[in-house]
């Protein structure tokens, strides 16, 4: 049986209508309903990023007083170590009674020494072999001026002694070979004296006062670079540098003893007859 339809055309058109009408509606709301959703999630986020800006400015301020703390505190510290470096550099070169000291110290009867002369002016670089501290640059070194009173008067005292290394110079007379080599091991093995060279050994006539067998000797002693200096002594080894001297008039007690037991030899010491002066 064929079906008739008797609703007009119009009506099919509006109803049509009604609906296309009502899913527009539907896409409108929904795309609304997440433009919204979508500015709220902003809306939060951005609550957010300025709660934590907040933080954020905070924390940089604390870092920035910090980092201007720390920029005083390294300024307070180069100032320290220049003036710490300056004072240590002061401390050389090696007191001429603790060099006597240690020389005289291990010197045996049958060594009579005839003269000791400590002097300065070798270059540094021909008696030391050129030794320097890993990472310590020498005066020629330096490329940036000093800034600091300290670091200009520490730079100039360097370009003033460091080119210049103290050596002593032994001559005496030895009726016993083998002593004389074991006291050169003795003074080899102090610390003070990083060198030791016998630079003569003579047969001497036999005549007056002189005994048969009697030898002339010559010995050069490199004496160690001072304090803040390239080579020199650092922390412990202060304490072993010159073996069992610890102090300066401990120094002057051993080298009057040591003086006045072998009165025979004429010391010099740079002009002066075992003083303390440079």
């Amino acid at each position: 049986m064929k079906n008739i339809d008797f609703l007009p055309a119009s009506y099919r058109q509006q109803h049509a209508k009604r609906h296309v009408h009502f899913w527009r509606i539907v896409v409108v709301a929904a795309f609304v309903f997440l433009v919204f959703g979508a500015s709220l999630v902003q809306y939060f986020r951005l609550c957010h990023a300025r709660g934590y800006e907040k933080d954020l400015a905070a924390q940089y301020a604390t870092a920035e007083a910090q980092n201007r703390q720390w920029s005083r505190i390294q300024a307070q510290r180069e100032a320290a170590v220049g003036d710490a470096e300056l004072f240590t550099y002061l401390r050389h070169p090696w007191p001429r009674t603790r060099i006597l000291a240690a020389m005289l110290a291990p010197l045996p009867d049958s060594i009579t020494l005839s003269q000791l002369e400590i002097k300065a002016g070798v270059s540094a670089g021909v008696v030391r072999g050129q030794r320097r501290l890993p990472g310590r640059p020498t005066p020629t070194e330096e490329v940036e001026s000093p800034k600091l009173p300290s670091q200009r008067d520490l730079a100039m005292l360097r370009e003033q002694f460091d080119s210049k290394a103290v050596t002593a110079v032994l001559s005496g007379r030895t009726t016993d070979p083998a002593a004389l080599h074991r006291y050169l091991g003795e003074l080899h093995r102090c610390s003070l004296f990083p060198k030791v060279e016998l630079d003569k050994l003579e047969s001497v006539a036999p005549g007056e006062n002189i005994p048969e067998g009697t030898m002339a000797f010559t010995t050069i002693v490199e004496v160690r670079a001072g304090y803040g200096q390239a080579g020199g002594p650092t922390g412990s080894d202060v304490a072993g540098s010159v073996g069992a001297v610890k102090d300066d008039a401990a120094d002057r007690e051993d080298v009057s003893k040591a003086m006045g037991q072998h009165s025979r030899g004429a010391f010099v010491s740079g002009g002066n007859r075992g003083g303390d002066s440079p």
